[in-house]
């Protein structure tokens, strides 16, 4: 698995990239960071969390996730995959 990250305005997009040989569901999250300081990684991906993305990504070859609509502001970015719900 590789993630790549691209800034494109108010718009992350994370191109996932597997070579697992199966297929995965995989999530993109992103997170305050002010003054570069990491938050806890469950204000990353925990409740209540708005900025993610679930959109199918983690098929076998490559795909891509979007979270748009982020605020002005330094952020942390945050993807993983998994097998649960595949």
């Amino acid at each position: 698995m590789t993630y790549a990250f691209e800034v494109d305005g108010s718009t992350v997009t994370n191109t996932i990239t597997n070579n697992s040989g199966s297929d995965l569901a995989c999530g993109t999250s992103l997170a305050p960071a002010p003054g570069g300081v990491l938050p806890p990684v469950w204000e990353v991906v925990g409740n209540g969390q708005s900025l993610y993305s679930t959109d199918d990504g983690g098929q076998i070859g490559i795909s891509t996730q979007h979270v748009t609509e982020i605020p002005a502001g330094t952020y942390v970015a945050l993807a993983s995959c998994g097998t649960e719900g595949v």
